[in-house]
Protein backbone atom coordinates (compact mmCIF):
# COMPACT_ATOMS: atom_id res chain seq x y z
CA UNK A 1 0.00 0.00 0.00
CA UNK A 2 1.18 3.50 -0.79
CA UNK A 3 2.17 4.96 2.62
CA UNK A 4 0.61 8.28 1.61
CA UNK A 5 -2.85 6.65 1.67
CA UNK A 6 -2.39 4.51 4.77
CA UNK A 7 -4.59 5.68 7.68
CA UNK A 8 -2.21 3.96 10.11
CA UNK A 9 0.65 6.19 8.94
CA UNK A 10 -0.86 9.47 7.73
CA UNK A 11 -3.34 11.57 9.72
CA UNK A 12 -6.42 12.81 7.87
CA UNK A 13 -5.90 10.57 4.84
CA UNK A 14 -9.58 9.60 5.02
CA UNK A 15 -10.86 13.18 4.63
CA UNK A 16 -14.07 13.45 2.62
CA UNK A 17 -14.74 9.70 2.75
CA UNK A 18 -18.24 8.92 4.00
CA UNK A 19 -18.96 6.59 6.92
CA UNK A 20 -21.59 4.03 5.93
CA UNK A 21 -21.87 1.62 8.84
CA UNK A 22 -20.08 0.33 11.93
CA UNK A 23 -20.41 -2.96 13.78
CA UNK A 24 -19.03 -4.62 16.86
CA UNK A 25 -18.81 -8.41 17.10
CA UNK A 26 -18.45 -9.10 20.82
CA UNK A 27 -17.93 -12.85 20.33
CA UNK A 28 -14.95 -12.33 18.00
CA UNK A 29 -13.76 -9.13 19.72
CA UNK A 30 -13.80 -7.17 16.43
CA UNK A 31 -15.05 -3.67 15.57
CA UNK A 32 -15.35 -2.64 11.93
CA UNK A 33 -16.34 0.50 10.06
CA UNK A 34 -17.27 0.82 6.37
CA UNK A 35 -16.29 3.86 4.31
CA UNK A 36 -17.37 5.08 0.88
CA UNK A 37 -14.18 6.31 -0.83
CA UNK A 38 -15.80 7.83 -3.93
CA UNK A 39 -15.61 11.31 -2.41
CA UNK A 40 -12.30 10.81 -0.52
CA UNK A 41 -9.56 13.26 -1.42
CA UNK A 42 -6.54 10.92 -1.20
CA UNK A 43 -7.70 7.68 -2.81
CA UNK A 44 -7.28 7.33 -6.57
CA UNK A 45 -8.06 3.60 -6.68
CA UNK A 46 -10.87 1.76 -4.95
CA UNK A 47 -14.32 3.01 -4.06
CA UNK A 48 -14.96 1.30 -0.71
CA UNK A 49 -12.94 0.63 2.46
CA UNK A 50 -13.19 -1.24 5.73
CA UNK A 51 -11.19 -0.72 8.89
CA UNK A 52 -11.20 -3.67 11.31
CA UNK A 53 -9.93 -3.44 14.88
CA UNK A 54 -8.98 -6.84 16.36
CA UNK A 55 -8.95 -7.58 20.09
CA UNK A 56 -11.26 -4.62 20.53
CA UNK A 57 -11.28 -2.97 23.95
CA UNK A 58 -13.73 -0.20 23.07
CA UNK A 59 -15.78 1.11 20.16
CA UNK A 60 -17.94 4.23 20.31
CA UNK A 61 -20.16 6.23 17.97
CA UNK A 62 -21.03 9.66 19.35
CA UNK A 63 -23.20 12.46 18.01
CA UNK A 64 -25.00 15.28 19.81
CA UNK A 65 -28.20 15.34 17.78
CA UNK A 66 -28.52 13.03 14.79
CA UNK A 67 -29.93 14.68 11.68
CA UNK A 68 -32.85 13.19 9.78
CA UNK A 69 -31.77 10.11 7.76
CA UNK A 70 -30.43 9.47 5.28
CA UNK A 71 -27.25 11.30 6.30
CA UNK A 72 -23.87 11.49 4.62
CA UNK A 73 -21.39 11.28 7.52
CA UNK A 74 -18.36 12.97 5.93
CA UNK A 75 -14.92 12.40 7.49
CA UNK A 76 -13.17 15.66 8.39
CA UNK A 77 -10.35 14.12 10.41
CA UNK A 78 -8.79 10.70 10.94
CA UNK A 79 -6.00 9.60 13.21
CA UNK A 80 -4.35 6.41 14.43
CA UNK A 81 -2.29 6.42 17.63
CA UNK A 82 -0.70 3.71 19.78
CA UNK A 83 -1.19 4.68 23.44
CA UNK A 84 0.09 1.96 25.77
CA UNK A 85 0.73 -0.28 22.76
CA UNK A 86 -2.94 -0.45 21.75
CA UNK A 87 -4.26 0.75 18.38
CA UNK A 88 -6.56 3.74 18.83
CA UNK A 89 -8.45 4.85 15.70
CA UNK A 90 -10.47 8.07 15.66
CA UNK A 91 -12.71 9.66 13.01
CA UNK A 92 -14.25 13.13 13.25
CA UNK A 93 -17.24 13.65 10.95
CA UNK A 94 -19.61 16.28 9.68
CA UNK A 95 -22.32 16.73 10.79
CA UNK A 96 -20.93 16.59 14.34
CA UNK A 97 -20.16 12.93 14.98
CA UNK A 98 -17.18 10.84 16.07
CA UNK A 99 -16.11 7.21 15.93
CA UNK A 100 -13.39 5.89 18.21
CA UNK A 101 -12.16 2.34 18.58
CA UNK A 102 -9.27 0.76 20.44
CA UNK A 103 -7.80 -2.71 20.29
CA UNK A 104 -4.73 -4.89 19.96
CA UNK A 105 -4.25 -4.64 16.17
CA UNK A 106 -6.01 -3.39 13.04
CA UNK A 107 -6.41 -4.09 9.34
CA UNK A 108 -7.38 -1.58 6.64
CA UNK A 109 -8.79 -2.79 3.33
CA UNK A 110 -9.43 -0.85 0.12
CA UNK A 111 -11.90 -2.50 -2.25
CA UNK A 112 -13.39 -1.94 -5.66
CA UNK A 113 -17.12 -2.65 -5.93
CA UNK A 114 -17.72 -3.51 -9.60
CA UNK A 115 -20.67 -1.81 -11.26
CA UNK A 116 -21.26 0.86 -8.61
CA UNK A 117 -21.72 4.46 -9.85
CA UNK A 118 -18.71 6.79 -9.80
CA UNK A 119 -20.45 9.12 -7.35
CA UNK A 120 -22.58 8.44 -4.27
CA UNK A 121 -26.34 8.94 -4.42
CA UNK A 122 -27.80 12.38 -3.66
CA UNK A 123 -28.73 12.20 0.02
CA UNK A 124 -30.79 15.40 -0.26
CA UNK A 125 -33.10 14.46 -3.11
CA UNK A 126 -32.98 10.65 -3.41
CA UNK A 127 -35.21 8.72 -1.03
CA UNK A 128 -33.78 6.32 1.57
CA UNK A 129 -34.32 3.26 -0.66
CA UNK A 130 -32.47 4.84 -3.60
CA UNK A 131 -29.67 6.06 -1.33
CA UNK A 132 -29.15 2.59 0.21
CA UNK A 133 -29.20 0.92 -3.21
CA UNK A 134 -26.41 3.26 -4.39
CA UNK A 135 -24.05 2.53 -1.49
CA UNK A 136 -21.57 -0.29 -0.89
CA UNK A 137 -22.51 -2.53 2.06
CA UNK A 138 -21.35 -5.52 4.12
CA UNK A 139 -22.39 -8.06 1.50
CA UNK A 140 -21.17 -6.16 -1.59
CA UNK A 141 -19.15 -8.19 -4.07
CA UNK A 142 -15.66 -6.68 -3.94
CA UNK A 143 -12.18 -6.94 -5.38
CA UNK A 144 -9.43 -6.32 -2.82
CA UNK A 145 -7.20 -3.49 -4.05
CA UNK A 146 -5.00 -2.90 -0.99
CA UNK A 147 -4.58 -4.27 2.51
CA UNK A 148 -2.43 -3.11 5.38
CA UNK A 149 -2.04 -4.56 8.86
CA UNK A 150 -1.00 -2.82 12.06
CA UNK A 151 0.17 -5.64 14.37
CA UNK A 152 -0.07 -5.81 18.13
CA UNK A 153 3.01 -4.69 20.02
Amino acid sequence: MDPDVDPFVEDDVLQEAQVLDARVDAVSSIAAILLDLRTALQFEVGNFAMLVVHGVRSAEWQTEQPPKPPTAWTVVSSRTTRPSGLVHFHLGMWPDAQWASEGASATFFVFDVPGIADTPPDYGSDGPTVVRAGLPHWSSTVEVIQETFLPAI
